[in-house]
């Protein structure tokens, strides 16, 4: 794998009703629900129809099974959080 140059860790805070899409390769880990409220969580698997034949060069190019997300992934380096109004339309 080559080297990956990683920002600093940042927690991402949401409200009742916020929706987290994540690629399944960006590092993360648990944090404690300090709330009083349970979090819930649903976790889907979405598979490129190709996945099984690339699926060993996709490890190295996280965008390329996501034709949608190349260029969002390509000009933002890191991505910060938007709202639905903006984020780009494809």
């Amino acid at each position: 794998m080559p080297p990956i140059e990683e920002p600093e860790a940042e927690q991402q805070m949401a409200e009742p009703g916020d929706v987290f899409l994540v690629h399944y390769q960006i590092k993360h880990c648990p944090v404690t629900n300090i709330s009083p409220f349970p979090r819930y969580m649903i976790y889907f698997r979405l598979n490129h129809v190709d996945h099984d034949q690339q699926r060993f060069e996709a490890l190295t190019d996280i965008w390329m099974e996501w034709e949608g997300m190349r260029a969002l992934g390509s000009s933002d380096k890191r991505n910060t959080s938007r709202t639905a109004s903006e984020m780009p339309s494809y």
